[in-house]
C-alpha cells in the first residue's frame, strides 16, 4: 500500500506553490498516508516512554531467518525500504513547507504524524543499547 500510497504523495508535494485548492482527493491521499504511517509506527515500534527503547520482539522474530516462516533478509529489506520511503516523504514535504508554508496540499496533520513516527522508531532502530539484543 505504501508503494501506492508514497510516489502520489510526492507529486501532490512537487505540486505545492502552483495556484490551485486543496481537492477531496487530496485530503483523502493525505489521509491515507498518514493512517498508513500510523499503522507502520505502531507495528514496527512500542511506545517506549520510561522504558528502554526496543524493537519489538516480533519485528526481530519476524526478521530472523527460518522464523515465523519468512525469509528474513526479505523482512529487514521490506523494513528499510519502507523507512526510506518515509525519509524521502519528510524530506519532501519539508522543502515544500519552508518554499510555501500556506499551501493547503501541505499537511501539518501529515508531518505531525512524521516526526511521531521517526520519534518512536529513532530511539529503538538507530540509538540502540548493545546489551539489550
Amino acid at each position: 500500500m505504501f508503494q501506492q500510497c508514497m510516489p502520489r504523495l510526492v507529486s501532490l508535494f512537487e505540486c505545492a506553490g502552483s495556484p490551485g485548492d486543496m481537492t477531496p482527493d487530496m485530503a483523502a491521499l493525505l489521509e491515507e498516508a498518514r493512517m498508513l504511517l500510523l499503522c507502520a509506527g505502531h507495528l514496527l515500534t512500542d511506545d517506549c516512554v520510561g522504558e528502554t527503547p526496543a524493537i519489538p520482539e516480533s519485528v526481530i522474530n519476524a526478521c530472523q531467518p527460518g522464523r515465523g516462516g519468512a525469509d528474513g533478509d526479505a523482512c529487514t529489506g521490506s523494513i528499510v525500504t519502507l523507512v526510506d520511503m518515509l525519509k524521502s516523504v519528510a524530506e519532501s514535504q519539508a522543502v515544500k513547507v519552508a518554499a510555501y508554508p500556506e499551501d493547503s496540499r501541505l499537511s501539518p496533520l501529515l508531518a505531525k504524524t512524521l516526526l511521531w513516527f521517526f520519534g518512536r522508531w529513532g530511539p529503538a532502530y538507530l540509538l540502540p543499547s548493545s546489551d539489550d539484543y
